[in-house]
């Protein structure tokens, strides 16, 4: 059944080095517990930092495309 889900070389490398395995779950459950702190940690503060983000990305519009009595071809 490992061979199926893993896909057999990944099963293999994992089956022969469970300190390994071990460590790479620890550090993937500790990038995960980061993503998910810091996402938690306050949310208004960072909608506002999105918002100035995208501000100074897209900047102020200078121009305006308008369309005649026929719109625009």
């Amino acid at each position: 059944m490992g061979r199926q889900l893993w896909g057999g070389e990944a099963f293999d490398i994992f089956s022969g080095h469970p300190a390994q395995l071990a460590l790479a779950l620890v550090g993937l459950s500790l990038g995960v517990a980061t993503i998910i702190a810091v996402g938690h940690r306050d949310p208004p503060a960072r909608g506002r930092a999105f918002e100035l983000s995208m501000d100074a990305v897209n900047g102020a519009a200078t121009h305006q495309i308008v369309g005649g009595p026929q719109g625009i071809d």
